[in-house]
Formats: structure tokens, C-alpha cells, sequence
């Protein structure tokens, strides 16, 4: 009994620092994960971050006793365990076990320690490339010139990297540094457009300037009013996911509008419609082998990738954890309209229609606004930065 006494005080003392000592960990261990250098941690690293998140949750259940945490804990954390262990996605579990060990946990620390490992790996990785210490993989393109990896295993995954570290930039930064920022963004996108040709973050970078001008006007002019915002990105992110299957669904049809669509999309649909037709939906995920092309210039003859994170999170996590999904992200919104953080929403929407091109929504190395439904955004809370108009 007093040893468990000892580890509720400790828990209660030590909440914040604890929970961002394991995701740092389990963060470093994913963002290397995505990068061509050649660090092999231990086996059982992940499996020593798995126990400590395990402890620290029994430990706020010991200090906080209560059923709504228990019901977190068992419509959450328990689907996200069975999915990743049947589809053997195991990063799942992870993802799972931090969305409810972030609970009351503050937003902005989340996002701190988010950039605190991504921004000097980022920059550790791209100078690596640069002094052939790590290898910059250079994909050849016959329409659209090289596309340089620096580092990473595909140009897209260090344009994905980019694009969350501004999205997350916005968020914590304050109002008067939103302009310097936005400049600085433009000139990123059109780095990353003409040396990665990163169409997709290109795009989503200037959606989400615009929509950071629309909502300073909005305000400025006619006054932001929450319920009618968060129906309108509700509507919007459920049209994207409806999109995502619907799409695919034509392309099998072979209407030559999608088809077009398609090309554009650079064969995104066509893999959609391909793991429609050959895979049925299950309750728990299954694993579907595929064969992208990062970590090599050399195009595989079998390629087969699923880039659309919605049609990924249905067919191979499975229809609970995708119904999970959705429901948390119109949650996650909610909250952070309700406390007016108009930007970090605006973000997270961004990461929601990126997601329809690229397979990032549920990945520990790049989306960290997915940790957000039950952590604390208050701005009266203590360690909670200004108040933000936008």
C-alpha cells in the first residue's frame, strides 16, 4: 500500500513531465522511422515505452479514480489495442494509449514537445543529406523535374514533415507572429514545390494562409460564431471522407471525368479502387502488403500503396477504430472552437484534407493534433500561453 501511495504522488506530481518523456521517446523512435539514417534502437525500446505508458495510465486512474476515465480508457485504448495487435499494425496501440494519457495534459506543451524533436531532426536529417553523412535519395521524373528526398525515404515524406512543423508553429505561436510566419511559408512552398515537387503540402500550405486571412477578416468585420464554424468544417471533413470512397468507387467504373481525376492525383484513386475491389472491409483491420517506393529511386513493378489515410484507417485498422477516428476528430474540433483556438483548428482541418492524399492522420511522427481530444486547452489554465483571436 505505501508503495502504491508513493506512485499516486509521484504520478500527481510528475503528471506533465512524465507524459512528455514518453512521447519524446516514442516520437524520436517514429521520426527516425521515416528517415534514411541508420539508427537501430533495441527491440525492446517500443515495448519499454509501451510499460511506462501503461503505468502512467494506471497511475492517473489511481490519482483520479473515476468512470469517465474508465470509459476513455475502455472505448478508446482497448479497440486501438485488439486492431493493432489482429492487423499487426502495432504503432496503433501507441497512438491509442496517448490519446488517453494526454488527458488534462495542455495542449500547447503537447505541440512544445512535438517541435522540440521534429524542428532540430528535420534540420539534422537535411544537413546529413547534404554532407553525405546520411543518403539523399533523388527521384528522376520524366514531367516534373528531380524530386530531392534530403534525407527522408521519399520527397513526400519530408514535405508531410514540413507541413505539420508550420501547421504546428501556427498554433503555438502568438497572433503578432502569424504574418512574419505566413511569409516565411510561402517562401517554404515554393522551395518544396520546386525541389520536391510537394504538390500536396504546396496546396495545403495555401489553403490554410487563406483560411488564417478569411478567419482575421471574419472576425475583424462580422465576428466568428463557433457553432456555425464547426458545422461547416463537420460538413466539409465529412464530405473529404466521403469523397475518399466514393472517388474510388467511380474510378471502377471508369468514368472518364475520375479517370482524369486520377491522373492528377498521380494513380491515388486507382489504388483506392484497387484495395475496394480486392479486400473486404473487417471489424478489427487486416494487413495489406504494399510496396511503395520510399527508401529507393528504383520503381517497383508491383507498386501498390495506399496513400488516403481514410480509405487506409477503414480497410487495414478496421471499421471501429475508423468510426473511432472520426468521431474523435469532430470532438477535438469542438473543444478547440469552444475555447477559441481558431487556428490549431484550423490546422488540425488542413491535416484532415491532407489526409485524403497522403496516409499521415494516425502516424506518431507527424500528426500530434490527434492527442488533442482530451487534453486541456483552457487559456485559464496555468501553463496555457495567451489568449488567441485567431
Amino acid at each position: 500500500m505505501l508503495l502504491i501511495g508513493n506512485y499516486k504522488t509521484f504520478i500527481e506530481k510528475y503528471n506533465k513531465e512524465v507524459f512528455s518523456i514518453v512521447y519524446i521517446f516514442l516520437l524520436i523512435h517514429f521520426f527516425w522511422g521515416t528517415t534514411m539514417i541508420q539508427i537501430h534502437l533495441p527491440r525492446c525500446y517500443t515495448w519499454i515505452c509501451l510499460v511506462m505508458l501503461l503505468g502512467y495510465i494506471i497511475g492517473k486512474i489511481l490519482v483520479e479514480p473515476n468512470r469517465k476515465y474508465l470509459i476513455i480508457m475502455v472505448t478508446i485504448v482497448v479497440p486501438f489495442i485488439i486492431s493493432g495487435l489482429i492487423s499487426g499494425y502495432h504503432e496503433l496501440m501507441y497512438v491509442g494509449l496517448l490519446i488517453a494519457a494526454a488527458k488534462d495534459i495542455p495542449i500547447d506543451r503537447i505541440l512544445k514537445d512535438y517541435l522540440i524533436v521534429c524542428i532540430p531532426f528535420l534540420l539534422i536529417t537535411i544537413l546529413g543529406s547534404q554532407i553525405g553523412i546520411v543518403e539523399n535519395l533523388i527521384y528522376p521524373s520524366l514531367y516534373r523535374g528531380n524530386r530531392i528526398a534530403y534525407g527522408f525515404l521519399s520527397p513526400t515524406d519530408f514535405c508531410a514533415h514540413v507541413l505539420f512543423i508550420i501547421l504546428v508553429l501556427f498554433s503555438v505561436i502568438k497572433k503578432k507572429n502569424y504574418w512574419k510566419m505566413a511569409l516565411i511559408s510561402v517562401l517554404i512552398a515554393a522551395f518544396l514545390y520546386f525541389r520536391c515537387d510537394g504538390r500536396t503540402t504546396v496546396a495545403s500550405l495555401l489553403i490554410f494562409l487563406t483560411g488564417i486571412a478569411i478567419c482575421y477578416i471574419i472576425k475583424k468585420w462580422v465576428g466568428l460564431n463557433k457553432r456555425i464554424e464547426w458545422l461547416l468544417v463537420d460538413i466539409c471533413e465529412g464530405l473529404i471522407v466521403i469523397a475518399s470512397f466514393v472517388l474510388g468507387w467511380l474510378y471502377q467504373l471508369n468514368n472518364k471525368y475520375i479517370v482524369g481525376l486520377n491522373d492528377v492525383l498521380s494513380d491515388r484513386l486507382k489504388y483506392i479502387a484497387q484495395t475496394m475491389s480486392t479486400y473486404n472491409i473487417k471489424l478489427w483491420g487486416q494487413y495489406i502488403e504494399e510496396h511503395g517506393n520510399g527508401g529507393s529511386i528504383i520503381a517497383k513493378d508491383n507498386y501498390f500503396f495506399i496513400d488516403n489515410s481514410f480509405v487506409r484507417c477503414m480497410y487495414e485498422y478496421g471499421a471501429i477504430v475508423f468510426a473511432l477516428v472520426i468521431v474523435l476528430i469532430f470532438m477535438a474540433q469542438k473543444k478547440m472552437l469552444d475555447n477559441e483556438k481558431y487556428i490549431m483548428c484550423l490546422a488540425f482541418f488542413i491535416v484532415t484534407i491532407a489526409s485524403f492524399a497522403e496516409h499521415h492522420l494516425l502516424e506518431i511522427a507527424y500528426n500530434p493534433f490527434i492527442f488533442s481530444v482530451f487534453a486541456c486547452m483552457s487559456n485559464n489554465d496555468k501553463g496555457i500561453e495567451e489568449k488567441r483571436i485567431c
